[in-house]
């Protein structure tokens, strides 16, 4: 039987490899990577527009890809999203919520997650036009966030699984509409993979559209003139709105992380609408910060230590550990008291108290990721060059979720709520000083956006590049529009959808 070829043993290329082997199909990873972490090369890429953090820190190559650096929050999309609307003319969405939503819940049982569902609940009528309301949810956090740990060593003991690492994805081969194989490099060697059922692309929103740009100038590709690949590029709007004074003990009890059913769940504010005619999410949090902050983490690192979870403190300090934990003691009671009493992690009635938000950008054609005609990187592939543009009428949905935050806070009187110089400014003077402020959060998604048809995407609803009948994408390349929500979650849903199409497809 001839394999499925996934190119990518990150998040989303392990789930999917471990979702085909559970159903008896032959997978082949690839990997431009090793064993252990590593980043890009810097000149593997450059920034050529608002500056993204995420192009150099927020990626890393070897199996488990980013999950070796993400913390495994995971969080919903929203009905809103999927919705035919908006005034800002973005793409839509060619599949609906309800499929989405019950993929969520196939995956929350994948990962192991018990039957306890977090349960949002609405906090605030706002007065700005009737329209909006403040809400209170949770995302979830995955015990083993790294899926090197949940999924190598059960695929790598399947005889229907085979991964080849440090195999740099060069160019991909076409027999008519046929993805028939690809070319990669090892250690400065091109080698081909040929005789494959499918290829799917896994390998991050920027390596993706690199290698269907690259593969674009041949002239025998299929979708070598689909004119939206690399369009569309997206990044989450990361922003400190300001800084909450005299916050209360209720306010930090609110919004404190807590344990349920033995999993870690963070409680968010998000706005919402029962019209959204802006089509645009947001979603914010409090962000706790003291000295017992930083004596907290010295304190994990402590424990995993001693518990062997890290090499920090050798053989000979052990003996240390009855007098480190009576030094420890005043910080761990107050920890384990909150815990019993109500299942919510310590955060101290001092501590500085900051409201960030999340925010989704305006899906734009011009915010893009392109190849570069004279620059290659260490292989001879041309550079990624990301023109990541953030439209700016964004900060209208800002403002209103300022408004239902600052009316909550008063209202309940539990804090006052003093805004970000440039923010103030921008809100006072309609200006666009408010995003030198805005950072990404590495979030990256579009450049290969699904859609109804050939003219405004790049794959269809089954994640299949259009005019190919084998090759098809897994990632956050695929979404037109990105929420207020961590990808993460959704980019496994689609994974797991993906595994069921081809699983349907070979069946055929």
């Amino acid at each position: 039987m001839k394999p499925i070829v996934i190119v990518g043993a990150g998040t989303g290329g392990l789930y999917l490899a471990n979702q085909l082997v559970l159903k008896g199909k032959n997978v082949l990873l690839i990997e431009a990577g090793g064993g252990s972490i590593s980043s890009f090369h810097s000149s593997e890429f450059k920034s050529i527009g608002h500056n993204n953090n995420g192009i150099s820190i927020g990626r890393s190559k070897g199996i488990g890809g980013t999950s070796n650096l993400w913390g495994g929050q995971l969080a919903e999309f929203v009905e809103d999203d999927f919705k035919i609307g908006g005034c800002f003319s973005q793409p839509i969405w060619p599949i609906d919520w309800k499929e989405v939503n019950e993929y969520y819940d196939k995956v929350y049982a994948t990962l192991g997650f018990g039957a306890y569902r977090p349960v949002s609940t609405r906090l605030h009528e706002n007065s700005v036009g009737d329209k909006y309301y403040l809400e209170r949810f949770y995302t979830r956090w995955l015990r083993v966030p790294n899926f090197k740990k949940l999924y190598l060593n059960s695929l790598v003991e399947s005889s229907q699984f085979e991964i080849i690492c440090n195999a740099v994805l060069d160019s991909l081969e076409f027999n008519n509409d046929v993805c028939c194989g690809l070319t990669y490099i090892e250690n400065g060697v091109k080698k081909k993979i040929t005789d494959i059922e499918s290829l799917v692309l896994a390998n991050g929103t920027l390596e993706i559209v690199r290698s269907l740009l690259i593969s674009a100038k041949k002239d025998n590709v299929p979708f070598k003139n689909n004119k939206l690949i690399g369009a569309y590029f997206q990044d989450h709007l990361f922003l400190t709105i300001g800084k909450i004074t005299n916050p209360t003990q209720e306010l930090i009890d609110l919004f404190s992380n807590e344990v349920k059913g033995g999993e870690k769940l963070q409680p968010k504010l998000r706005l919402r609408s029962p019209e959204n005619e802006s089509g645009l999410q947001i979603s914010g949090f409090f962000h706790f910060n003291s000295d017992f902050t930083e004596q907290f983490q010295l304190l994990k690192q402590f424990f995993k230590a001693v518990t062997g979870g890290t090499s920090i403190v050798k053989l000979k300090d052990l003996i240390k550990i009855p007098l480190l934990f009576i030094k420890v003691l005043p910080i761990i009671f107050p920890i384990i008291y909150k815990y019993l009493k109500s299942n919510k992690i310590y955060n101290p009635l001092n501590s500085e108290v900051f409201l960030v938000v999340q925010a989704q950008q305006i899906s734009l054609i011009g915010s893009s990721i392109e190849i570069s005609d004279d620059e290659v990187d260490i292989h001879n592939r041309p550079i990624v060059c990301l023109n990541w543009k953030i439209d700016g009428r964004e900060l209208k949905t800002i403002e209103n979720f300022i408004k239902s935050c600052n009316e909550f806070l008063g209202k309940n009187s539990l804090g006052s709520l003093v805004l970000e110089k440039n923010l103030r400014h921008s809100l006072e003077n309609h200006d666009r000083r408010w995003l030198d402020d805005v950072t990404d959060i590495y979030h990256h998604s579009g450049g290969a956006i699904m859609g109804a048809n050939f003219d405004d995407s790049v794959v269809d609803s089954n994640l299949r590049v259009w005019e190919t009948s084998n090759l098809y994408i897994i990632g956050g390349a695929v979404f037109p529009t990105s929420s207020y929500a961590n990808t993460g979650l959704t980019i496994l849903a689609l994974a797991h959808r993906l595994a069921d199409h081809l699983d349907n497809k070979l069946i055929k």
